[in-house]
């Protein structure tokens, strides 16, 4: 691969964000899930899951979420292998304690492959856990193949991501959710991409995320790290 991921294809990263950072992010999530606070959260949503799309466009009433984002930037760029590290996109996914399911092994770049199977050394997705997560399970080494079965998916990786570190992946890498009871999952997923692949991305995948999003300084209240970025892209797809 031509980019800083090992041959698994993921890595953990840990120490991301501070606990205090973190407390602050899980209120915010709590607050996005029409909570007051976590307990409120944990009681409503026991046996429910929320998904937040386009998680940035509430950046400028969240500034805990957007600093966790942020703290992941540096390791992205380290594993992409350049300083025009492009921000294209983040979800917050919200899971009760009773909560569980078992997803389907898959790529994510499977809705748009022309995309991704040129560019998935580029780019990097990466899970920020707001607490523990162990829901990701992984194959590790599949990015390097093709399709979505394996007489070796038996023996998936299962990461477990303290809180505060980043999970970080390949865009090919097969992967799962499985999502036990016992415990809330709280986690961030964004995308980074290096500038010269940010044009290509865009059609398919981080205009529609983030045009009108963030615009007309609307990004002034993002971390320096996230801003840079974000303007790195916008300023690449407006050419």
């Amino acid at each position: 691969m031509d980019n800083g991921m090992p041959p698994a294809g993921f890595c953990i990263k840990n120490g991301l964000a501070s606990l205090d950072l973190v407390r602050v992010a899980r209120q915010e999530a709590a607050v996005l899930a029409g909570c007051k606070d976590m307990a409120e959260l944990t009681d409503d949503l026991c046996s429910r899951a929320v998904r937040i799309g386009a998680l940035e466009r509430h950046f400028p009433r969240t500034p805990g979420l957007a600093n966790v984002v942020d703290a992941a930037i540096p390791f992205a760029r380290e594993l992409i292998g350049t300083d025009s590290c492009c921000f294209l996109g983040s979800s917050l996914t919200i899971m009760g304690s009773s909560y569980s399911y078992t997803g389907d092994w898959h790529r994510d770049f499977s809705a748009v492959p022309s995309v991704f199977r040129t560019n998935a050394a580029k780019s990097v997705q990466v899970l920020l856990a707001l607490e523990e997560d162990s829901c990701l399970e992984l194959l590790p080494g599949s990015q390097m193949g093709t399709g979505t079965s394996s007489p070796a998916m038996c023996f998936g990786f299962k990461a477990t991501v303290p809180i505060g570190a980043g999970l970080f992946f390949n865009w090919k890498l097969l992967h799962r959710g499985q999502k036990l009871p016992g415990r809330n999952r709280i986690s961030i997923f964004a995308l980074f991409a290096c500038k010269s692949a940010a044009r290509e991305f865009a059609p398919a995948l981080a205009l529609p995320l983030l045009r009108g999003r963030l615009t007309d300084g609307g990004d002034a209240c993002l971390p320096k790290n996230l801003r840079a970025a974000y303007r790195n892209f916008m300023e690449d797809i407006s050419r």
